[in-house]
């Protein structure tokens, strides 16, 4: 819920305002409104309190104010209200500069796409390959919930924030070992629930991910769910896809770092996307330095993965789901 007030002394002239916004899941955002004056902003409030039913608390604090000469447009103060949750899922994050990075850029996208709930794959955001306690906590400066993959446990120092957090989550189908395999964000006015798996073609030994999701489907108790299907094969996880149609909100899959094009609602029901891409460097291989590929494969010895310089691309899915029957009514690919 969203309170604002106009400040009592506004000169004339374009004024910024940044408060705080408390988000659904319990996460705080900063926001930038544009008044044009003060009577303005009065009319911005009593618009609000009329149509909002809003007023009368003012937990929201206005933390600057800036003059600036030119006009300015006034943005969208909120979010019309909707049944619909907008849902951000970015592809694997490579390595703590782009997850950096995202901490920059996001703010600016969340706004614009209107989002509710942001989770990310965060499995390669370390230096180095893994996740630690260090790249994590970066991702959660802008996101609600990380999944991770087969690098989940290369950092050891990680097996405490597993077990300790709620929002950290690894594949279910690893089986008895530290950390979870899903969770279930209480939003207030509705839950949604996210599911990490892990593929068995071509990857390490782990149990049947068809099993496994059938067993906590049982388990979980609100019908916005998004899976997290970490995967090699693109037959594996359409069939995973198709396995899962009417039952989920959305399966996205992961791992391979490239972003595909067909992404679709598979029976009018369940979002779905082959491989989400990844966030990092643009000129690479998948995110590791070109020159390091190269002569790994060209000379056939083991070289250690650099992460270079240059321009970070960003991949992502926006779902939007009801929030009442967990209906996916759209999916977009997001490359930028």
């Amino acid at each position: 819920m969203l309170f604002i007030f106009p400040l009592s002394d506004v000169r004339n002239g374009n004024t910024e305002i940044c408060c705080k916004k408390l988000c659904a899941c319990g996460r705080q955002e900063l926001f930038t409104a544009q008044l044009i004056t003060n009577s303005a902003a009065k009319r911005v409030k009593s618009f609000w309190k009329r149509e909002r039913g809003l007023g009368g608390r003012g937990e929201d604090l206005f933390l600057k104010e800036k003059v600036f000469p030119s006009p300015q447009k006034i943005p969208p103060p909120y979010k019309e209200w909707s049944d619909h949750l907008n849902i951000l899922f970015i592809g694997d994050v490579v390595g703590q500069r782009s997850a950096g990075y995202l901490v920059k850029t996001l703010p600016a996208l969340k706004r614009s796409c209107q989002v509710d709930l942001t989770i990310v794959n965060g499995e390669n955001s370390a230096d180095g390959n893994g996740i630690t306690p260090y790249s994590a906590k970066i991702l959660l400066d802008f996101a609600d919930v990380i999944t991770t993959g087969n690098h989940c446990f290369r950092r050891k120092e990680m097996n405490d924030m597993f077990e300790e957090s709620s929002v950290i989550i690894r594949p279910a189908n690893y089986g008895d070992t530290v950390g979870r395999g899903y969770t279930v964000l209480d939003m207030g006015r509705t839950r949604v629930a996210v599911v990490n798996l892990i593929g068995m073609a071509y990857m390490e030994s782990c149990d049947n991910p068809f099993h496994c999701v059938d067993r906590l489907l049982k388990e979980i108790d609100t019908p916005n769910i998004i899976v997290d299907f970490h995967a090699e094969a693109t037959s594996e996880k359409k069939a995973m896809g198709w396995y899962l149609a009417k039952r989920v909100s959305a399966v996205v899959g992961t791992h391979t770092h490239v972003q595909t094009a067909d992404e679709q609602i598979l029976g009018e029901w369940t979002g779905y996307i082959t491989d989400v891409g990844f966030t990092g460097v643009r000129d690479s291989v998948l995110g590791v330095d070109k020159d390091v590929i190269i002569a790994k494969l060209t000379t056939y010895y083991p070289q250690k993965h650099i992460y270079p310089e240059g321009d970070i691309m960003l991949n992502a899915v926006l779902i939007t789901i009801d929030e009442k029957s967990g209906r996916c009514t759209a999916i977009e690919r997001i490359n930028q």
